[in-house]
This record gives C-alpha cells, sequence and structure tokens, in this order.
C-alpha cells in the first residue's frame, strides 16, 4: 500500500513541473468569452432583412411563372380550340358539299380580268364562278368567304360598287396586291340580310357561355337567352381557301377534280375593310414581300420586308406576326398561282438595315409547313388567325 501511495505522489510532482500554476497578473477568462459562455441561440436585424429579402425574391419569382403559366394556358387553349374548329370546318366543307365549284358566286372584278375577256360591261356583277372562269376571268384559287362579305355590306350599306369590287372581290382586299385569289359567297348573292344565316355558318358554335354557381358542389349550367337558345362567345370563325393541286393547274373549273381545302380558323377575326380599318397600320389583311433566305424545305427561313417610306410607306406594325400564327406565300408557277400557309414557328425584331436598304422595314421568321420552290414571292398576314388544317378532296358534283 505504501509503494503505490509513493507512485501517486510522484507522478503528482511530475505534472506540476510539466504544468506551471499561471502567473498571479494573469486576466481572469471573461464571462462573456467563447470559453466561457453558451452558444448564441438569437440572430442581427441585419441577418433578418437579409433572409426576408431572399424570401420576397422568391415569392416574385413564383408569382411571374403563375402569370406566365396562365397565360401559356389560354395559348394553349385557344390552340386547342381551333384545331377543334378546324376539323369541324373541314367536315362542314364536305357535308354541306362546298368544293362544289358551281356553288361558288363571285363578284367579277374589273381591276383583273381574264386575258380571253372581250371587255365591254359585265352583267350580272356575281355570278357562278364556273360560268366567269370560261368567259370572263380566270383566279383558279378561291377564297370561301360569305361571311366575310355579308359583314363589309352591313357595315358599309352606302358603297358604291367600285368598293365593294375592291373589298370583296379579292383576297387579300389590300390595295396594290400582286397575287390574288377571288373571294367568293355560295349559293346566292350576298347582301346584308344573309348575314345572320352565314353568321351561324362560318361562327364556331362550341364555346358556350356557362353561369358558373358560387356553391363548388352545384354543377355550372348553360346560358341561355329569352328564347331558350344556348349562347356561346363567338370568338371563333373561319374562312376556306381552295386551291387546285399541282397536276391540274391551268385548267378550268370543269377539267378540275381535286382541291387543296384549308379550313382557316381566326380568333376574333378583324372584320373591317380598308374604307375603315380598326387599326390602319395594321389591317386585318395585308401584303408583305418574301425573300426565301433558306432552301424551302418544310418552310425553313424568310425574310418579310414592306416599305418604310414613298407612295406605300408602311409602319412597323405592319409586320406584326407573332410565334404559332400563319402567314399565306403566295408564289408563281406558270400558269398558275400557287398559295400554301405556313405557321410561324419563330420570329425576330423588326428592323431597318441601312446598309441594305434604308428605305425597308424587315423581320426574319421561321416557318414550319410544306416545301416551297417558288423562289422569293408574296406573303399574306391575316390578324387573329389561330390554325389553319389542309386536306386534299375531291370536287362534289
Amino acid at each position: 500500500m505504501g509503494d503505490k501511495l509513493s507512485a501517486i505522489a510522484q507522478y503528482a510532482v511530475r505534472r506540476l513541473r510539466s504544468s506551471p500554476l499561471p502567473s498571479p497578473f494573469s486576466p481572469l477568462p471573461s464571462p462573456l468569452s467563447p470559453l466561457s459562455s453558451p452558444a448564441r441561440r438569437g440572430v442581427s436585424l441585419l441577418e433578418v432583412l437579409v433572409s426576408m429579402f431572399i424570401i420576397l425574391f422568391g415569392l416574385l419569382g413564383v408569382a411571374a411563372l403563375l402569370e406566365v403559366g396562365r397565360s401559356e394556358m389560354g395559348s394553349a387553349t385557344r390552340l386547342d380550340r381551333a384545331m377543334t374548329c378546324g376539323r369541324s370546318a373541314l367536315a362542314e366543307v364536305k357535308i354541306r358539299g362546298m368544293a362544289d365549284p358551281n356553288r361558288w358566286v363571285a363578284r367579277y372584278d374589273t381591276n383583273t380580268p381574264y386575258t380571253n375577256w372581250s371587255g365591254g360591261s359585265v352583267t350580272p356583277q356575281w355570278a357562278a364562278v364556273s360560268a366567269m372562269e370560261n368567259s370572263l376571268q380566270h383566279y383558279q384559287a378561291y377564297v370561301i368567304d360569305p361571311l366575310y362579305i355579308t359583314q363589309f355590306l352591313t357595315d358599309n350599306p352606302g358603297a358604291n360598287d367600285q368598293q365593294i369590287t375592291d373589298n370583296t372581290a379579292r383576297f387579300p382586299y389590300t390595295s396594290g396586291a400582286p397575287l390574288f385569289m377571288g373571294r367568293c359567297s355560295l349559293d346566292a348573292v350576298p347582301t346584308a340580310a344573309l348575314f345572320p344565316y352565314f353568321d351561324r355558318m362560318f361562327v364556331w358554335p362550341d364555346d358556350q357561355v356557362f353561369n358558373i354557381p358560387r356553391d363548388p358542389a352545384e354543377r355550372p349550367t348553360r346560358q341561355v337567352d329569352a328564347a331558350g337558345i344556348g349562347q356561346f362567345e363567338g370568338n371563333y370563325s373561319w374562312m376556306v381557301t381552295v386551291c387546285p393541286v399541282p397536276t391540274e393547274v391551268g385548267q378550268t373549273v370543269a377539267d378540275r377534280s381535286l382541291y387543296e381545302v384549308s379550313a382557316v380558323v381566326f380568333h376574333q377575326r378583324d372584320f373591317s375593310s380598308p374604307l375603315a380599318a380598326y387599326d390602319p397600320d395594321r389591317p386585318g389583311e395585308r401584303v408583305v414581300t418574301v425573300e426565301v433566305t433558306g432552301g424551302g424545305y418544310g418552310g425553313g427561313d424568310v425574310r418579310l420586308s414592306v416599305d418604310s417610306s414613298g407612295a406605300n410607306a408602311r409602319t412597323a406594325t405592319y409586320l406584326d406576326v407573332r410565334e404559332n400564327e400563319w402567314i399565306l406565300l403566295c408564289g408563281t408557277s406558270a400558269p398558275q398561282n400557287i398559295f400554301k400557309w405556313y405557321r410561324v414557328v419563330s420570329a425576330g425584331e423588326v428592323f431597318n438595315d441601312t446598309t441594305v436598304n434604308p428605305n425597308q422595314w424587315r423581320r426574319l421568321v421561321t416557318l414550319a409547313g410544306p416545301d416551297w420552290g417558288y423562289g422569293n414571292g408574296y406573303g399574306v398576314l391575316c390578324t387573329g388567325v389561330a390554325g389553319v388544317y389542309t386536306e386534299v378532296m375531291a370536287v362534289n358534283r
């Protein structure tokens, strides 16, 4: 036992010699020093403000995403409804036999008479396309658009014959356009009294209006008028472009059997005419020059341009076209004019390249559609085109 106590005492002496006692003048540890105080549990005001800024920045980003998402959902809804309307329109063309040229009633256009016409007055001004092509003029490609014609007659009851011819006989109605389609009615000479009939036929009725109840447990009910007829918004209307297939170029109506029929669907169409356009700088139908910068395969890259000075000066808004809108390219393959619809995949900014041509507005766009092998030409921009749906149809006789 004594040996153990002696060993412990020796160990203690060695420890004291290796670790000397602190000086009596050494400062005592501060009670607030890290060695003596517990870990701090609070945050400073600056840290709170930085955290609030980060959270606020994130919330603003989420709010922006919500708005973008709502816009994209609205765009998707319009495209979905346009597709449904386009398929319904093509079915209407088949069921009602609209592909029969004998039903197309067009107005004789004194500005672009058929080359074999001998001259003189034409009576009546409105006539069947088959008769006009055989004796008066030869458009070959046509637009079945009685809704626009009767709307024009309703809005302009005092228009003279020349004004009616300039605004209804051709598509597009833009003055000075180098290439035209004939704009047709159906079965009868169009009048303002026929507008309600064509309004029911060429306006899509399936965008119905519903009364939304406050109680989420109740079902929505369709809104009806005093006569009990279901109401619809009427935002979607359509017209039909009809072009002969390439194998039947140069043939008159009597010899054709196949047409490329395109249902052109509008969302809130601009029915105004050049007599009183809603937006003079951006009319509902306008013609632009098209330069094919790519090979034309599947549409590809093109450059749109209009004059920015001179007698036909246009503003930059004349080239207003957005993604998923449509353009009608117009070219010539003798002896026929070629018309094909293309969807706008992307559109650049409008610019004025002073090093090339300081008197032109230009815009680069990328198109998607059939191959275009007819070189540079013209394009028709129509305000509000939401979709175009094409099908080759046999002539109904």
